[in-house]
């Protein structure tokens, strides 16, 4: 079964947040701002639309992405709790390694601790561990459609189909 189409929610310099049926994925590139944040609560809301699933919440976060500051890591706090019942697993991979991985993991391990979402929320150093913790045998997606799902969000990065827009301008959708 193919991956379901991805809609481009938000793509700037610093982030790039899509959603397809029942998955809502975030590439944190550089600063995570609070406005970030609150497209990507709208994204898992856009995601579970028709779904008979829940959500799963996908962040990622590659080398290049500055620790958030307090009022950043507050917002995330609050968008996991806003999303209580709409989201199913929710999963932040640290794409890195040393002792820097290790800080970022130990920092958004905290923020889950401290925003007590309703839901199963962990730190990943893959995508694959990630997507093989989010899937449940009595779910529609497996893995691999979240890895597929992903990896198509990561390739308009690549791609350039992500061009910087606004908050207030349309979604884009790819295939």
């Amino acid at each position: 079964m193919d991956a379901p189409s991805v809609t481009l929610c938000r793509s700037n310099v610093d982030c790039v947040i899509g959603a397809a049926d029942s998955v809502a994925v975030a590439f944190w590139l550089h600063q995570t701002t609070v406005e970030d944040v609150e497209e990507l609560g709208r994204a898992a809301r856009r995601a579970q639309q028709g779904s008979s699933e829940r959500v799963r919440l996908v962040q990622i976060v590659p080398q290049t992405a500055a620790t958030p500051d307090a009022r950043v890591r507050a917002a995330l706090a609050r968008m996991l709790r806003g999303l209580q019942g709409i989201v199913s697993h929710s999963v932040i991979v640290f794409e890195g390694e040393g002792f820097r991985a290790a800080m970022v993991r130990s920092i958004v391990t905290s923020i889950a601790s401290l925003s007590n979402p309703g839901f199963p929320h962990r730190v990943f150093a893959t995508l694959p561990e990630a997507a093989a913790w989010m899937c449940d045998r009595r779910g529609a997606l497996d893995a691999r459609q979240i890895e597929a799902i992903v990896q198509r969000v990561r390739t308009a990065i690549a791609r350039g189909e992500a061009p910087e827009r606004r908050a207030n301008e349309r979604s884009t959708a790819v295939h």
